[in-house]
């Protein structure tokens, strides 16, 4: 028997068990690809067959190392929200635009929420290159969507967002974290708002 091959049909379950609908996707430009091509967004979108098949391996490492850093931090009493398999996709029809963040981090003592957003990182990453501007960016959406559409996030609470953090996780060694402290861009949808029309036109 090839476990790999068994291995690699197994994944492919999971992933087709996923919450996220491509149809409703392809509606928007996505936080976490915002800062890429425009025409590769717009392939992925309109005509996903046409390329080389995509290696879905670094997407599943991040799940996992997302799942570990979520179930961890409950374990030490955080109070997170929309997180796991309870993860929210924050549409905005008008700017067209979604992103789904890994969580909500919740300090009821300060009145305070934080969007959290958990990237793995290779060993051998340049940490000097970090926090990457891409993530940056993806977590402001989330944050600016947040603020816009509470309604479709109802396990958050009134407070306001005071900023994301953005946490990277070595994925060779679960102990080695960095977090950064990502500042609200207010701004940040009508900003992207004409690349997002450029995209999906």
């Amino acid at each position: 028997m090839k476990i790999t091959r068994k291995l690699l049909l197994g994944a492919d379950v999971f992933d087709a068990q996923g919450s996220f609908d491509p149809a409703v996707r392809a509606q928007y430009m996505n936080g976490s690809e915002a800062a890429s091509c425009i025409r590769k967004q717009w392939y992925t979108k309109k005509s996903p067959d046409a390329g080389d098949a995509q290696d879905w391996g670094y997407a599943r490492r991040g799940s996992h190392g997302e799942l570990y850093v979520v179930s961890r931090l409950r374990a030490a009493n955080v109070h997170l929200a929309h997180t796991g398999d309870d993860q929210v996709s924050v549409r905005d029809d008008a700017v067209r635009i979604s992103a789904t963040p890994d969580g909500f981090v919740i300090d009821d003592e300060a009145s305070l929420i934080y969007a959290l957003e958990i990237k793995t990182i290779d060993p051998r990453t340049n940490r000097s290159n970090l926090p990457k501007p891409a993530h940056i960016l993806q977590v402001q959406i989330a944050m600016a969507l947040a603020d816009l559409h509470r309604e479709q996030l109802p396990e958050l609470p009134t407070h306001p967002i005071a900023s994301g953090i953005l946490v990277y996780m070595d994925a060779s060694n679960y102990n080695d974290v960095v977090e950064y402290t990502v500042p609200r861009n207010d701004g940040v949808l009508e900003e992207m708002a004409q690349r997002a029309r450029r995209m999906l036109n």
